[in-house]
């Protein structure tokens, strides 16, 4: 701290007439820092190829282009892109790797396919190459093959499964070298971004010093980040260990994308949604993935978010309770090393957990601000990070009862109430309407949010139904569901993903005939349904993945809706043993384990890349490219891989032993959590500077435990839904430990 401010002072005598303002210094150095990350952008931009064709298509399917490195043609060396079914015209792009490509195929969807204009365009969008259309040739399952004006159309074998045509290249793309590298446009695009930066800066900074804000700052830069840090010691040495402890992770793991998570970032990339998960964390990601073309670069920017919420918690905590609370909160999660290895993954809980703490945390200090300016603008702050934690997981909802009550302890008139009120209202259903219209809607064909409510309250009745009953035997829709089910053959092969990727995804001449069916059951009485149910040798019932029969038979949203009826049907049938179902899983989530975490590291010596297993007792071998794992489920075999080296192999000595070392187990938090907040109430009868504390904590408190509750009442809270709480209960923590100290202070 003594060399920082000594060298500061060296260049006040080297620089004796400050000519430089201090907002001119600002705008200066954030230009140059931004102009910095978009020139790495734009490099990579020209150095992005891809193949870009005008398609239309009879079905919804996907597309999936192959490229030849010289290897032939295989599925890792494919892209695919998903085509829709109205038959219009439709830009697609195929992104191609740095490399030669001797040649390329193109795998069709069933139907009839349209081509129009192929060409190879780089990240600027400069074409680089046309491809004729006369280049393309049939090569399997392709009954028709026509070129006229221009269009080719293509007509698919019915049934084929594996329609092909091979676009022959004249020569082959050379994109492994600087040949086809432009630095003139990335000179001219960096000068003016440069400059619109700097001068958006300056006036930005400029309008903030007239008003008052941060001028001191503005004007001496320097000098009043010194003073800062001098008045902080404390609160700015533990930033810096859990900034250092971070990007140490950071540097020892790469990016995780495997199983649900490399769906998660597929859509991300393609800016698509799905019905099978819940797309808000794609739908936010898709934003800024323009200026993250790698996943390490994904990963730097979800810890930069991560962290920088982490930090306005950490000030706000600060501000309102002290520096104990601040201190705790950060430590509690900044190194949890369970935690923080969720934002190293392409997983929406973790995000899911920063605008939950955010919208919370706003909410709060809305309620306690004095400007009325300020007070909605928080207010509107909070409602938008609500809206978003329920399109990233919908159990989150929860968090709704905390305004009604903050509103009716509100002591303003109910003028400026509805003032905010309004002003919230209009803000969330303005951003969930944008995320249904503009990002949803388009790839799935429907404004339902989701495709799985259905298979969700599967997995729970196959909890609570007691041993020896069948699922008919709950009423009427169950019996409606085990019919339909069971007259369902198995379809073989079903792609999950592909499945709920649209509402129509499935034709519906295969439906057709089961809607049929399901409208005469609808009909029948419950003694009819029961002959029915006689009559039939083999009745399904709760058995596993028998709902993946009516998903793909009966529809999506029609097969929600009869397993949701099913579902309270059973519930009134057997409520006892839904009820000591749900109380045990909350009495589990009191204990929980927030998350193992498991890194796998991309085996080299395998040809064809597959993961491969490790068990609890491997732990840190001495391989080139090792591995590690630590609080690994006993027994347990892992399958998944990264496919990014190692950096730091002293990291995965340090992180494993830490792992193993230092685990605070749920229930302590909740016992601070618990002491924290009875002391604030008996606290506030003396003093009653302990309402903020009482106001923090028994609302949080609240929060989470409707999560935990709503979570078994449809399913189970996970360690992964509890991810979700990290943040919030972090900061909680903090208010814990500042609460009891304060009223040891008040008792002596």
């Amino acid at each position: 701290m003594k060399d920082v401010c000594e060298t500061v002072k060296e260049m006040r005598r080297f620089f004796p007439q400050r000519k430089i303002s201090g907002a001119f210094f600002c705008a200066l150095i954030l230009a140059v820092i931004i102009s910095a990350i978009y020139a790495r952008l734009l490099y990579w931009d020209a150095r992005s190829f891809s193949v870009k064709m005008s398609i239309r298509s009879s079905v919804f399917d996907m597309a999936q282009l192959f490229y030849d490195t010289g290897k032939g043609f295989s599925e890792r060396e494919s892209v695919t892109s998903k085509v829709g079914s109205d038959f219009q015209f439709h830009t697609h792009e195929f992104a191609l790797p740095r490399k030669t490509i001797y040649n390329l195929r193109l795998d069709l969807p069933a139907g009839v396919v349209s081509i129009q204009r192929i060409s190879v365009v780089n990240g600027f969008d400069k074409s680089l190459a046309s491809i004729d259309l006369h280049a393309l040739s049939p090569e399997n399952q392709i009954r028709a093959f026509n070129l006229k004006n221009n269009t080719l159309n293509v007509t698919v074998e019915e049934g084929a499964n594996d329609p092909q045509i091979r676009i022959t290249l004249s020569s082959p793309l050379e994109l492994g070298t600087f040949l086809n590298f432009t630095s003139l446009p990335i000179a001219g695009r960096l000068l003016g971004g440069f400059l619109i930066v700097f001068l958006s800066a300056f006036f930005l900074i400029q309008i903030l010093r007239k008003r008052g804000g941060l001028t001191e700052f503005f004007d001496h830069p320097v000098k009043a980040s010194c003073g800062w840090i001098r008045e902080n010691r404390l609160f700015f040495s533990v930033i810096l260990c859990l900034l250092a402890f971070r990007v140490f992770f950071m540097l020892t793991y790469p990016f995780d994308t495997c199983s649900d998570a490399l769906m998660y970032y597929r859509l991300m990339r393609s800016g698509e949604s799905t019905l099978i998960h819940a797309t808000g964390y794609p739908y936010f990601m898709h934003f800024f993935t323009a200026f993250l073309p790698t996943k390490g670069d994904v990963l730097i920017f979800q810890h930069i978010v991560d962290f920088s919420v982490q930090l306005i918690l950490m000030i706000l905590l600060k501000k309102r309770f002290g520096l104990v609370a601040a201190v705790t909160a950060g430590l509690f999660y900044g190194l949890e090393l369970r935690t923080i290895n969720w934002i190293s993954r392409s997983v929406p809980e973790w995000m899911q957990g920063v605008f939950f703490a955010l919208a919370f945390v706003g909410a709060m200090e809305a309620y306690f601000a004095e400007k009325s300016g300020k007070k909605i603008a928080l207010y509107v702050f909070s409602a938008w990070a609500f809206a978003l934690t329920i399109l990233m997981k919908f159990l989150t909802v929860v968090l709704l009862p905390v305004y009604p009550i903050l509103f009716i302890l509100e002591k303003r008139k109910w003028k400026g109430k509805w003032v905010c009120i309004a002003a919230m209202g209009i803000i969330f259903f303005a951003q969930v309407a944008h995320f249904i219209y503009y990002y949803h809607y388009p790839s799935t064909g429907t404004k339902a949010l989701t495709g799985i409510t259905g298979w969700t309250l599967h997995r729970k009745m196959s909890s609570f139904l007691p041993e020896g009953h069948h699922l008919s035997e709950s009423g009427p829709w169950s019996k409606r569901y085990c019919i339909l089910i069971s007259e369902m053959l198995d379809p073989g092969n079903l792609d999950v993903h592909r499945l709920f990727s649209h509402i129509d995804s499935v034709p519906q001449a295969i439906r057709k005939p089961y809607l049929a069916r399901y409208r005469d059951l609808l009909a029948k009485s419950d003694s009819e349904l029961q002959d029915i149910i006689h009559a039939k040798q083999d009745v399904k019932g709760i058995e596993p993945a028998n709902f993946m029969l009516a998903y793909y038979y009966l529809g999506l949203l029609e097969t929600d809706s009869l397993l949701t009826k099913a579902f309270f049907e059973s519930v009134i049938r057997y409520p006892k043993e839904y009820f000591l179902d749900v109380v045990k899983g909350i009495k589990e989530a009191f204990f929980i384990q927030t998350s193992y975490y498991i890194a796998v590291i991309f085996n080299p010596s395998s040809d064809r890349g597959h993961p491969f297993q490790i068990k609890k007792d491997d732990i840190i071998r001495d391989l080139g490219w090792g591995f590690a794992l630590y609080n690994a489920p006993p027994g347990s075999s892992i399958a998944c891989m990264y496919d990014e080296p190692i950096f730091l192999k002293s990291g995965l000595h340090f992180f494993s032993s830490w792992g193993e070392r230092v685990n605070i187990p749920v229930i302590i938090k909740w016992l601070f959590i618990f002491l924290g907040t009875v002391l604030a109430y008996i606290g506030h009868r003396k003093d009653k500077r302990f309402k903020p504390y009482i106001l923090y904590l028994s609302l949080g408190v609240m929060v989470l435990f409707l999560f935990i509750l709503e979570s078994n009442l449809i399913w189970v809270l996970r360690d992964k839904e509890f991810e979700a709480c990290q943040h919030l209960l972090s900061v909680l923590l903090g208010i814990s430990v500042s609460s009891i100290i304060e009223f040891r202070k008040l008792k002596s």
